[in-house]
């Protein structure tokens, strides 16, 4: 049985519900995205998920590279799915749910497994990546970009294979809260 409160706690770190951000006070959104602004005018108190995960919020978006979102989460998926010792159960229309692996399980996976989940040409980036992590202390490193400031953790992210300035700056708004940070896509041009 889950644990109620540590649920809660969760999901409230989630939504950011403690945070106190109202979304049309954010400057760096709404003069970089002029449709937050009016989206932010509707909907105040509009707030951007965090990703409670900072291992999964990188690899996820090193496999958003050039990719939609639903092929993005079936590559995801995969990867977790790989793994049968993350398993955690079944929902109940029978879907199948999985912890996402750590740096000592994603090292343990081959460039050609990677590619057979789907990764396809990120697969490289996403082997090589989980190596630097490892090198680096794994878990842990990512966990010392939290208390950084924005410029230094994205120093230290695009260090890592795969990591431009978009990536992350994706990792940093959604893994770590860092609301400066927007992510300039093709779409918002």
């Amino acid at each position: 049985e889950p644990n109620s409160t540590v649920a809660r706690t969760t999901l409230r770190r989630h939504l950011r519900l403690d945070d106190g951000l109202i979304a049309c006070e954010s400057n760096a959104w709404c003069s970089a995205v002029p449709e937050f602004h009016r989206a932010a005018a509707v909907l105040p108190g509009c707030r951007v998920l965090r990703i409670l995960d900072p291992l999964e919020t990188l690899i996820t978006f090193i496999g958003s590279a050039n990719n939609n979102i639903k092929r993005n989460m079936q590559m995801v998926k995969a990867l977790c799915a790989h793994l049968q010792e993350n398993w955690l159960g079944s929902d109940a229309l029978g879907g199948e749910h999985h912890r996402f692996p750590t740096v000592d399980q994603l090292i343990t996976l081959s460039e050609q497994q990677l590619w057979e989940l789907g990764w396809g040409y990120r697969a490289p980036r996403v082997y090589k990546v989980a190596r630097q992590l490892h090198e680096r202390g794994g878990e842990p490193f990512l966990k010392a970009l939290e208390p950084m400031t924005e410029k230094a953790a994205r120093e230290a992210l695009c260090e890592l294979c795969g990591v431009g300035r978009k990536v992350a700056d994706c990792v940093l708004l959604f893994g770590y809260g860092h609301d400066g940070c927007v992510p300039v896509d093709t779409h918002c041009l």
